[in-house]
């Protein structure tokens, strides 16, 4: 009895650490995926506002791959296994993205402008960039102290931002958008006295917080440009764009009058 009782102990014990040891590899595995693919998170881990660190010198890169295999080593992975394993995540987390972006693309398409596979796209970029930081080889190209939903919220807002949906933009900043997108699509109809009435309200001070003031002004001058260059494009001019004068006359009295509400708000 007491034998039986010794051989299960010692089965037990040898399942435990099997576990053990799988579960260290698949982690290692993880590690090893994710360091690979540095080269690719690391762009968007730079538009989240993460300090990003990726023209290494082929030396220092060696000494990092190295102490990267020396790791695995310990995990039950072989030298060959962890190489192949950092060379092919590169390639294949570029695939997953690319796929996740068209997703996104579609989901705006066919689910009326809503943010969402935006806000869970920018979520597992602000996730991965957060696990290099804090990697002990990581965070030597990829640092900086935000959290993942820092880096959500600012990645997430400059993909919502040309559809006036960030979490930055409010009601007078997306009237002041589209008011400017008028004024830049109606103004070969508009005397510079005129352009000038019609944008004065989005020049005054405190109409903005003083936070998000230099974003408004960047947002409002793309609005106008885009508009310019929309106009611009075929040589058609601006009536055949949808700009004739009677429209312009109508469409920026009326959004000059929700400029004003939403200014009062």
């Amino acid at each position: 009895m007491k034998s039986r009782a010794k051989l299960l102990a010692t089965l037990l014990a040898l399942f435990a650490t099997s576990a053990a040891s799988q579960t260290d590899q698949q982690a290692m595995i993880e590690r090893l995926n994710m360091l690979g693919a540095i080269s690719t998170e690391g762009v968007y881990c730079e538009g989240m506002g993460f300090k990003v660190r990726l023209d290494i010198p082929p030396a220092e890169a060696e000494k990092y791959r190295r102490i990267a295999v020396a790791d695995a080593k310990r995990a039950g992975i072989s030298e060959t296994l962890a190489n192949l394993y950092m060379q092919n995540a590169g390639q294949s987390r570029l695939a997953l993205i690319e796929t996740q972006s068209q997703f996104m693309l579609d989901s705006w398409r066919v689910r009326d402008r809503k943010p969402d596979a935006t806000l869970r796209f920018a979520r597992q970029r602000a996730e991965a960039c957060r696990r290099i930081a804090d990697d002990p080889i990581g965070s030597l190209m990829v640092s900086g102290p935000l959290t993942v939903d820092e880096g959500t919220r600012n990645y997430a807002d400059q993909l919502l931002t040309p559809m006036a949906l960030a979490s930055w933009q409010t009601p007078f900043i997306k009237v002041g958008g589209e008011l400017a997108g008028s004024v830049g699509g109606c103004e070969t109809h508009l005397t510079p006295v005129q352009t000038d009435a019609y944008l004065a309200l989005l020049s005054e001070p405190g109409r903005v917080a003083p936070d998000v003031d230099e974003k408004a002004k960047k947002y409002f001058a793309w609005k106008r440009e885009r508009s310019r260059k929309e106009i611009a494009s075929d040589g058609l001019g601006a009536t055949a764009h949808g700009y004739s004068p009677a429209r312009c006359s109508e469409l920026l009295t009326e959004l000059s009058g929700l400029l004003k509400t939403a200014a009062n708000q």
